[in-house]
This record gives C-alpha cells, sequence and structure tokens, in this order.
C-alpha cells in the first residue's frame, strides 16, 4: 500500500498477500476493525477476523492491533490473507470505537482494501458507544484467467 497508510503499516510490519484489508485513524482511541468472510462454493462458511479472534479459520490474520492501550496517535490495524490463502468469498469490513481514551469523538477512519493488487479507498467516522459500522462489502471472484487455465488442467 502506497501513502501514509502504506508508511504506517511498514513501521508496524503488517503483512500482506492477495487480501489485505487495513484502517488508519490520528488519534489515541482504539479503534477496531473486523471482517467478516462468507466463503462461497466449493468452499462453505463463516469466518469472523477481529482482536478476540485473530486467526480466522479462513486464513486471514490479525497482525497489527494498534491502541489497545494508548500508544500512538498515528494507529493502524491490519487483517490480512497470504498469497495463495484468500478464499473466493464475500468480505464485510466493519470498524468499531472499543475504547475511548480521550482523543476527538467521533473519530475518523481511512480504510484501504488491496484486492488481488488492486486498491480501494474509503472514510468513515465512528463514536464511542455506538455499535460496530459496516463500511462496506465486497466479493473476491476467481478471474476468468484462473478459470482458463482450471479448465486446461482437468
Amino acid at each position: 500500500m502506497s501513502g501514509e497508510i502504506g508508511r504506517r503499516l511498514s513501521v508496524a510490519g503488517a503483512g500482506t498477500g492477495d487480501v489485505q484489508v487495513s484502517i488508519a485513524w490520528n488519534n489515541f482511541n482504539d479503534i477496531d476493525l473486523q471482517v467478516m468472510v462468507e466463503a462461497t462454493p466449493p468452499q462453505a462458511g463463516v469466518s469472523i477476523i477481529n482482536f478476540m479472534n485473530r486467526r480466522g479459520s479462513c486464513g486471514g490474520w490479525l497482525d497489527v492491533d494498534q491502541n489497545i492501550r494508548p500508544t500512538t496517535q498515528q494507529a493502524v490495524e491490519n487483517i490480512f490473507w497470504a498469497s495463495g490463502i484468500a478464499p473466493y468469498a464475500r468480505y464485510t469490513v466493519a470498524v468499531h470505537h472499543y475504547h475511548h481514551w480521550g482523543g476527538p469523538d467521533p473519530t475518523e477512519v481511512a480504510v484501504v482494501i488491496l484486492v488481488d493488487g488492486k486498491q480501494m479507498h474509503f472514510t468513515t467516522s465512528v463514536s464511542a458507544g455506538a455499535p460496530p459500522k459496516v463500511v462496506t462489502s465486497f466479493v473476491r471472484a476467481r478471474n476468468i484467467a484462473a478459470r482458463k487455465e482450471l479448465l486446461l488442467v482437468a
């Protein structure tokens, strides 16, 4: 990822792969990232990745979780699937203002999603005491080249 969020993720040692979902915000509040994955056939099942379930059954991993204690005003969180691991599925991304450490409320949050080399950018705001807020949902689908390759192998 590029820009300021990319710099923060690099400093934090964040992982990347076929799918990566990251958030950034500018205060001491504890903002949490959550991704729900609903696998499409032939895979099946639902997996949720968040601070309570850092490694999802779908292969995703929350590897950066900042401001559990107020440590930085340039915070990031990151969930990623290593190359070759991310399922073809529906991904639902949510953010949650988990703990108010005295920063501005509401907190503005930048969301960056990387899927197979393509980036999507979103912004939202979350308030202390509010439930998790869904930012977006997207589907990672098999591409035509991969389908042709599978047909040639079969």
